[in-house]
């Protein structure tokens, strides 16, 4: 175990230093960047991301699909989706192209926006996929989100006690209604899930359209007594 962890320590040094040594590319305009920044954006296209600015607005757009449950304190999402804009592209290497890379550091530039509003979270929450899709793609792009989070949080991810027991379809060509059946009782808590009672949890996603799916979690995590939720997701596309 010692040999694997020391191989394993020099794999990474290693790693980093072709990395520096080597020109790394923006993931959106293919500009030249420094490996130093660890953003896999430039900073023309870090500015040019077409932010909400939700998070300033107690009652916005993404609080509005959750207030129903008095659990929710806060929810946000970063970044507007629009078709062939910025973010599709940034999700679609997320999603598809398994660049876990640029999903954790727009974790880190979600934390960056949000962390003042977030100081009392206990633990981050990443939305589950369930577990055939995740072995068919690889990863899962919302814990990668959340570990994006948690290193500028200091929080703990939680991503066992939270999981989709119901394989459903793709919700992306889905109206409102389908989208809500797609999802009903696709969530279960795990075993020991009780630590989390009493705590307040920040649910993370990568995409909220008309919050089907974050509401489904929500309902299975409200049967722990007194727990609290917020809800962050990376970006927001229309209904």
């Amino acid at each position: 175990m010692k040999f694997a962890s020391y191989f394993s320590s020099v794999f990474s040094i290693l790693e980093e230093i072709i990395h520096v040594l080597l020109p790394v590319r923006c993931a959106n305009c293919g500009r030249e960047i420094s490996y130093a920044l660890k953003q896999w954006l430039c900073y023309e296209c870090i500015s040019s991301l077409p932010a909400t600015d939700f998070h300033l607005v107690p009652l916005n757009p993404v609080f509005q699909l959750f207030m129903h449950h008095p659990e929710v304190k806060f929810a946000t999402a970063c970044y507007f989706f629009h078709h062939d804009g910025i973010l599709q592209r940034i999700i679609h290497q997320i999603k598809y192209q398994h660049h876990q890379q640029l999903a954790r550091s727009m974790g880190r530039l979600m934390a960056q926006m949000l962390k003042p509003g977030l100081a009392s979270i206990d633990y981050i929450i990443p939305v589950p996929l369930h577990p055939r899709k995740e072995r068919q793609r690889g990863y899962n792009q919302a814990a990668i989100l959340a570990y994006g989070l948690a290193d500028d949080l200091q929080k703990p991810v939680i991503h066992h006690l939270l999981r989709r027991k119901k394989f459903t379809e793709s919700q992306t060509r889905k109206g409102r209604q389908a989208r809500q059946q797609n999802v009903q009782h696709a969530f279960q808590l795990a075993a020991h899930a009780n630590v989390l009672t009493g705590k307040h949890l920040l649910l993370i996603d990568d995409v909220v359209t008309t919050g089907a799916t974050l509401n489904a979690c929500i309902d299975t995590l409200i049967q722990l007594p007194g727990v609290q939720i917020s809800i962050a997701t990376l970006a927001i596309a229309e209904s």
